[in-house]
């Protein structure tokens, strides 16, 4: 009996590890394949080992099982019960003046930065930190490579020509066909995107004041009543570069294709007798 255990967590180790290896190729994660096949060869031939002793020492044999399950149990499974995650919805509205990306843009000795530190004065000293750093596509960063980096730079420009709010007013009534969600949604996953979702807008997903640009400081008034929010997929080759060239610069192409796809979609309720306002830059 203890011999037909043993052979059969061998051929169930050697499958699942098999398994695991075919879906790390699927994801292109080829360590994890290496990883996958070392791990399984291991398990195998140790069960293989059990079975054969299985009948010279069924005693340590039976321990050695036993132990086994143990180390798996305490591997596998979370000895302090499973963690509680609580997504959620947001409570409040955040000021886009105080995340990072504002904050880096703030010029010293400039009437922002003046202002800003003298009403925030205990994020100074951290974000001056960033500041003496290189900086996000400099010559001086520690993996800078021309190709790539101007590359990401290019789409940079890029997105910054689309930031402008576009804005489409209604001409007549809303001309509805069929389902238009539907239609949204499978127009958008066949332009590219990852996933598509529509939800009624609330304030609290959106800023409460802009922290950048022209607008900089200028409270944001919700005018709509529903938005379209949808994911874009990175290339995983591309990722596993990091923190390499190859890594921003995928990002800044997914971010100039979603800007792209979204002005198409705004551009088509427009078309469509709906007042439609695309934000490049996330608010």
């Amino acid at each position: 009996m203890l011999q037909i255990i043993y052979y059969s967590l061998s051929a169930l180790s050697l499958l699942l590890f098999i398994l695991v290896a075919g879906i790390s190729y699927r994801e292109k994660a080829f360590r994890a394949v290496k990883m996958a096949l070392l791990s399984g060869t291991l398990f195998t031939l140790v069960f293989l080992l059990g079975a054969t002793y299985a009948s010279a020492y069924p005693g340590l044999m039976r321990g050695g099982l036993i132990l086994l399950c143990l180390v798996i149990v305490l591997l596998f499974f979370p000895t302090r019960g499973w963690p509680k995650i609580e997504a959620g919805a947001p409570t409040r509205q955040i000021d886009e003046r105080d995340i990072m990306f504002s904050r880096n843009e703030l010029i010293p000795e400039t009437e922002r930065y003046t202002n800003y530190y003298r009403k925030n004065p205990e994020k100074l000293t951290e974000d001056e930190k960033f500041r003496n750093k290189p900086g996000l596509l400099s010559s001086q960063s520690r993996y800078y490579d021309p190709t790539t980096f101007k590359a990401a730079r290019t789409n940079g420009i890029l997105l910054d020509r689309l930031k402008q709010k576009t804005l489409f007013t209604p001409v007549g009534q809303p001309q509805i066909k069929g389902d238009l969600s539907k239609f949204l949604r499978n127009w958008m996953l066949n332009l590219g995107a990852h996933s598509v979702g529509i939800t009624s807008l609330k304030p609290t997903h959106l800023y409460s004041h802009k922290g950048r640009g022209v607008r900089y400081g200028e409270e944001i008034n919700n005018t709509h009543t529903h938005a379209i929010a949808f994911t874009v997929e990175m290339n995983h080759q591309l990722m596993q570069a990091a923190p390499k060239g190859p890594v921003i610069m995928e990002s800044t192409q997914q971010y100039l294709s979603s800007g792209i796809m979204a002005l198409q979609v705004a551009e088509y309720l427009g078309e469509m007798g709906y007042e439609a306002r695309a934000h490049i830059d996330g608010n």
